[in-house]
């Protein structure tokens, strides 16, 4: 069998850059006192722990629970908001649009101008509506 000399290059660097950590690892290993293997071992540990518990656990309960969690209630309609007000929020509320009301009312120009007047006074209707 013939072997391409390419293939033999990258044979080699992969080996070489083996034997290279090894060597590094090793320096290491002992300047921490072997401490570096000790803490290289625990997070091993700790990995395979994890995979398996998730092995175990995890994927059951992504198809018990995962399912539910995708079918949630749509989001409610942004042409709405609800406000929850107490009795003294809700009637300085209605002051303040009666008085924007009545400033607009003097100063009223342009269709832009009277088409927020009528938005403002359907606010306050809406909200006499709730008892203010």
């Amino acid at each position: 069998m013939k072997v391409n000399w390419k293939t033999q290059v990258v044979v080699l660097e992969v080996l070489l850059a083996i034997v290279a950590a090894a060597c590094i690892f090793t320096s290491l290993d002992l300047v921490s006192g072997g401490l570096l293997f000790t803490v290289l071992i625990v997070a091993a540990g700790l990995i395979v722990t994890g995979l398996v518990n998730y092995l175990v656990w995890g994927r059951r309960l992504e198809r018990v629970h995962g399912y539910a969690f995708r079918q949630t209630a749509p989001l409610p309609s942004l042409d709405e908001i609800v406000v929850a007000l107490s009795e003294r929020e809700r009637i300085e509320l209605l002051r303040l649009l009666h008085e924007s009301l009545n400033r607009n009312a003097e100063t009223q120009r342009s269709q832009a101008e009277r088409e927020r007047t009528a938005i403002e006074r359907q606010l306050a209707d809406k909200l006499r509506m709730f008892g203010a």
